[in-house]
């Protein structure tokens, strides 16, 4: 569950993001995200996974007040949301396997389900054979099967995704979708941003219109 409430983000007060928002995403809704380029889509996600706070207003993420107790409650949410970046942000000095380990690590899980549930998710994104290279030897869409993999790896409650098909083949893409489908069938919120509006009309759900510092919803989220 994402709860906002009168919730302002700007970088400059005469050019915000999001002004006076309240908004509500259901826990289990999917949805895509939308708006002019620049309108501030990869900033929402970022305040979504908890990078940057709202100038104003209340944000609640999983049923919890992310305003008190600021720092432990982050640290917590943190590990229940996985993010794809527009720009993978995989870290350079780590390897393939190592990248998308991170999340389990990070959570204290033991290794010996670190190295399985890894394992299995580079040979679902056919990268078994790149587990030991660094993020720079990598193609384009080699990094963002990556960056997928790490996200989504520890199950997480939220999932955000920037452009998360930019650059996969059309095969590649409905295999992605799929694995969105399964999350989203296990209960896992997912906000995907995204231009691609033949992506949009091939997979039709709720459409959150960023513009103008508000957010207009297309399509009811179902309750």
């Amino acid at each position: 569950m994402i709860q906002l409430d009168k919730v302002s983000l700007y970088y400059r007060q005469d050019c915000p993001i999001l002004s006076n928002v309240t908004l509500h995403i259901p826990q289990g809704s999917f949805c895509w995200l939308t708006g002019p380029s620049g309108i501030g889509k990869s900033t929402l996600l970022q305040m979504f996974h908890l990078e940057i706070m709202p100038n104003a207003g209340q944000l609640q993420i999983l049923e919890t007040n992310i305003h008190k107790n600021r720092r432990l409650t982050i640290c917590h949410l943190k590990q229940r949301i996985g993010i794809i970046y527009q720009d993978f942000k995989l870290i350079p000095n780590l390897s393939i396997y190592n990248n998308i380990a991170l999340p389990l690590r990070l959570q204290n899980t033991d290794e010996s389900i670190v190295s399985r549930w890894t394992n299995r998710i580079l040979q679902w994104m056919n990268l078994q054979n790149k587990a030991e290279l660094y993020p720079r030897t990598l193609s384009g869409g080699e990094q963002q099967r990556v960056a997928i993999a790490r996200a989504v790896i520890h199950r997480p409650d939220i999932l955000l995704a920037d452009e998360p098909t930019n650059a996969l083949d059309e095969e590649q893409v409905l295999r992605l979708m799929d694995l969105f489908f399964d999350l989203n069938d296990l209960g896992c919120t997912i906000i995907i941003a995204t231009h691609n509006d033949n992506l949009i009309h091939q997979f039709p759900a709720p459409r959150l219109k960023l513009n103008n510092g508000q957010i207009r919803i297309d399509d009811a989220f179902k309750t």
